[in-house]
């Protein structure tokens, strides 16, 4: 984890943020807070898989429903009547 002025006036950060066996990461950056910048960023985001994505939302639409009553529901004039009314759509056949 080090930052490098080069002689042509750049600064390369030149880290691994999993340690030895973690791949190794270099840049080039023209100021020197650009290249602290990304050191941080990086080593703080180093455990993070942002390219897994949001994992799927599992919970019955009855859940969601008691969530919504419970967090905004309640505070409506006609709360009771809304959440009847979609709690009835929920569960008409077809």
């Amino acid at each position: 984890m080090s930052i490098k002025k080069l002689d042509d006036g750049r600064y390369e950060v030149d880290i691994r943020p999993r340690g030895r066996e973690g791949r190794r990461i270099r840049r080039k950056f023209e100021r020197k807070a650009e290249a602290l910048a990304f050191e941080r960023y990086t080593l703080a985001n180093a455990n993070t898989k942002e390219w897994a994505g949001q994992r799927a939302d599992r919970r019955t639409l009855k859940e969601l429903l008691d969530v919504w009553w419970k967090y905004h529901g309640q505070n409506h004039e006609h709360g009771q009547k809304e959440f009847n009314h979609l709690f009835e759509d929920n569960h008409r056949p077809g």
